[in-house]
């Protein structure tokens, strides 16, 4: 074939990633509709007869910077495509299972009578979960494909919440878990979140950590083994199987409520498979749950001015509500109104439960990180035998109320732990407490809050 045959030749066009190639006007579609994976492209200055106005367009988005990092300090965010994609997260889980099998212990032959039979080394069982985005399923199968690849176990546990995705890694005593999810940001947003053992939070690097950072995974371990690369530990690929979550989940909620007064609840929640848990728990409750539909969308509970506290506020003073509250996306923070429609501050709540808690418990352990331990601990001193610092990230407060055998974590944004089987943040759990507090008597909340006033801030300024 001589040259003048070859420029006949049409040109090839891949899309990064994609094995089969894709004609010149796909090639130029793609280009128009800025399709995330043609900054990548190495066709990307073949702008045919696009308009001026586009072009310009792609060229600027040429020069932005992607992100070097996609570490937070619980897990791992990205805008979805743009930055996280299904190859990009596979690679994360496969570092992390790659950690996984390092940590394993060496196991030699159980018989020794016949040593030419060689025992298959079990590779690691992880969990596997999603959040409702569109985007989680994508991800999911890259990151299961790439376990199974990695020779490990996986479970898959499909849609759940936070609370229920680390109930079914401690209940089925597997090795680690990974969750798909994009809470804390827009629904643009996807990431993956990392446990191991028990469901103990992997986070960034703590200096404070109560247990050796070599016996723990961090987050930067497992960025670091995705960027150098790893090998498969075994040529053979691990299974997979599904575990029905809901109902052993739910079985362990329900000696939570008790003893509860007929009240009205306003509740606003983003994820439909926690309202339909809600739903079925308070079934046979004697209790009016409301359920009220919210965006998928980064919110900030913190601040009493989220549009999505104000639309419960409005739902709790039309219909009389005696309790509102808004769930985060994740299933595990939640913010309560009282029966005003005011906000109740964080600290406020935390007096409120651990009051109840104290009730119950002669002796009452909590563990505060350093956020919140000024404005509650004051407070606490009261009525609580002990007050433990915990470390920065989930991991910290999780370790501290193992260590200490705390009945209540406090984490600096404002997350409610309890003692359970493992220390668990879960916002039904939450709730539960709220009720059994609001049921000892038939006082309104807004004034049931008063008596355990927390000190704010802006009072300490004021006596000073």
């Amino acid at each position: 074939m001589d040259a003048t045959e070859t420029e006949l030749l049409p040109t090839l066009y891949h899309c990064p990633g994609e094995e089969h190639p894709i004609s010149r006007s796909v090639h130029l579609s793609r280009l128009a509709a800025f399709y995330p994976k043609c900054r990548d492209c190495q066709h990307r200055g073949d702008t045919g007869h696009l308009p001026q106005q586009t072009v310009e367009r792609i060229q600027s988005t040429e020069k932005r910077v992607q992100r070097p990092s996609l570490l937070t300090d619980e897990g791992v965010r990205g805008v979805y495509l743009n930055e996280l994609t299904r190859q990009r997260a596979a690679r994360m889980a496969g570092a992390f299972a790659s950690l996984l099998w390092e940590a394993a212990p060496l196991k030699g032959r159980l018989d020794s009578k016949t040593p030419h039979v060689k025992n298959r080394r079990q590779g690691p069982s992880i969990v596997i979960g999603q959040d409702q985005r569109s985007s989680s399923p994508d991800i999911v199968l890259g990151v299961s494909a790439m376990l199974r690849r990695m020779g490990c176990q996986v479970i898959a546990v499909g849609l759940v919440t936070r609370p229920c995705f680390n109930f079914c890694v401690s209940h089925l005593e597997a090795t680690a878990g990974i969750l798909v999810t994009g809470s804390g940001c827009d629904q643009a947003w996807s990431g993956l979140d990392f446990v191991t053992k028990s469901a103990k939070p992997v986070s960034r690097f703590q200096a404070g950590s109560t247990i050796k950072e070599s016996e723990s995974i961090t987050l930067e371990d497992i960025e670091t083994r995705a960027a150098e690369g790893f090998d498969r530990p075994t040529r053979n690929a691990g299974h997979q199987r599904r575990f029905q979550a809901s109902t052993p989940y739910e079985s362990g909620l329900w000696k939570h409520f008790h003893a509860l007064r007929p009240l009205r609840i306003s509740c606003g929640c983003p994820v439909w498979i926690l309202t339909k848990t809600l739903s079925r728990l308070f079934e046979r409750l004697p209790c009016d749950l409301q359920l009220i539909e919210l965006p998928t969308r980064k919110r900030d509970l913190n601040s009493g001015d989220d549009p999505d506290i104000e639309v419960v506020a409005k739902h709790v003073l039309e219909n009389q509500s005696h309790l509102g509250l808004v769930i985060d996306d994740d299933g595990s923070r939640c913010r309560f109104i009282d029966d005003c429609g005011l906000p109740i501050s964080d600290a406020d709540a935390v007096c409120l439960i651990a009051a109840l808690t104290h009730s119950d418990h002669a002796k009452t352990g909590i563990s505060l990180q350093d956020g919140v331990r000024e404005l509650v601990e004051p407070k606490l001193e009261e009525f609580l035998t002990n007050v433990y610092s915990a470390a920065p990230f989930r991991r910290g407060l999780f370790e501290s109320m193992l260590l200490n055998d705390s009945t209540i974590g406090v984490g600096d944004s404002a997350e409610i732990w309890f003692q359970e089987i493992i220390p668990t943040c879960d916002a039904i759990l939450t709730l539960a407490r709220m009720l059994q507090s609001l049921s000892q008597s038939d006082t309104p909340l807004s004034e049931l809050i008063s008596t355990y006033q927390a000190p704010t801030m802006d009072a300490d300024v004021d006596a000073e």
